[in-house]
């Protein structure tokens, strides 16, 4: 995707200077490879068409390092991801490169540069020299002077929690690929933080019902609006629906009558994480990430079927207690939540416990 940008709308940025690297590509050390023999060809038989042959060579290595470096000089780069993505699982984002000089640059690579991720004992955590992330890439084949293109790429987060990308890579190969000229992008501008949810399993379909009708009240509301129970008769309202008009009611009086319903007050969930290991070992690592796992799909699905949701967990050496609520912003803050559990010592189950009050499982 390809638009235009005016010269003309006020004065131009000038591109941050970032160095530029190179490196021979295959072709480019086989083509080295050549141009030697060529010229030692050229001194053994004094052939004045080797020495021109020999110096066109070097001349046409030269010459695609400095169209190279001159593709990525005058270029500007802007990310656009999600700020939440949930672990393990292919997420969608854009690279916006905007072309400042007067001519074209072709066949440009877009990579992102992945963080290190933490250092963890559990066994598919890994170790600190793994990535947080696998690198997205976007191609552009050409970007014509003073124009932005779109490049579609996608990268998963193999590790929950807090993931910063500030670090984006532009590489060519033009135009004769043998050398690979790259440069990094590490303004503030492209910095970034995504939060990574943990990873989501799937429930068994009787797991919730049974938990919702011990741990919380089945007496309806009288809030009214709701299509689940019936609450009685009123007047016809300019907004209602026409499918609850109770016509045999209607037909004695001058004016509709409709049924009104009730819904039932929403079903409350506790959710609480005992991240508490009495041994640092990896697999007591491992079955802390899979509690973690299971309480963010036991709060999505949840959430899902109408429930308020609280959660009780540790949070940096503390005990966390989030109240019950439903809607989007529960969501996002119980997640955000369970994706920034720590690694470090966790208060014991008793303690985590005390902070649940009676009266809450009552509500």
């Amino acid at each position: 995707m390809m638009t235009k940008t005016s010269d003309n709308s006020g004065k131009k940025r000038k591109p941050h200077p970032m160095p530029t690297k190179f490196r021979l590509t295959r072709s480019g050390w086989l083509f080295l490879l050549v141009t030697m023999l060529v010229g030692l060809a050229a001194l053994k038989n004094q052939s004045a068409l080797l020495y021109v042959l020999f110096g066109a060579m070097l001349a046409a290595a030269q010459l695609s390092a400095v169209i190279a470096s001159n593709s990525l000089r005058y270029l500007e780069l802007r990310r656009q991801a999600p700020s939440r993505v949930w672990q393990n699982q292919a997420v969608p984002m854009a690279y916006y490169v905007r072309n400042l000089k007067g001519r074209w640059c072709l066949g440009l690579t877009i990579e992102e540069v992945p963080p290190p991720r933490r250092n963890r004992r559990s066994k598919t955590a890994g170790n600190a020299d793994m990535q947080a992330i696998h690198a997205a890439s976007g191609y552009c084949a050409s970007l014509p002077a003073h124009t932005v293109f779109r490049a579609g790429a996608r990268f998963v987060a193999t590790q929950r929690g807090r993931v910063s990308l500030d670090n984006v890579q532009v590489a060519t190969d033009f135009p004769f690929g043998l050398v690979h000229a790259t440069r990094r992008f590490a303004d503030a501008e492209n910095f970034q933080d995504i939060i990574v949810w943990p990873a989501m399993g799937r429930l068994k379909h009787q797991l919730l019902p049974h938990g919702a009708v011990e741990l919380s009240s089945s007496a309806p509301s009288r809030a009214t609006g709701g299509q689940d129970e019936f609450a009685g008769l009123r007047e016809y309202r300019q907004d209602d629906n026409p499918r609850w008009i109770h016509w045999r009611r209607s037909a004695g009086r001058s004016e509709l009558v409709v049924r009104e319903m009730a819904r039932p007050r929403p079903r409350t969930l506790w959710v609480v994480l005992d991240t508490h290991l009495p041994d640092r070992t990896a697999e007591a690592d491992e079955r802390r990430e899979r509690a973690i796992r299971l309480a963010a799909t036991i709060v999505e699905d949840a959430l899902a079927q109408g429930y308020r949701v609280g959660a009780v967990l540790a949070h940096r050496g503390q005990v966390r207690v989030i109240p019950p609520a439903e809607r989007r912003a529960q969501r996002v803050r119980l997640l955000d939540a369970l994706a920034e559990v720590e690694d470090g010592p966790a208060p014991a189950l008793a303690a985590t416990l005390a902070h649940l009050r009676p009266g809450w499982l009552r509500q």
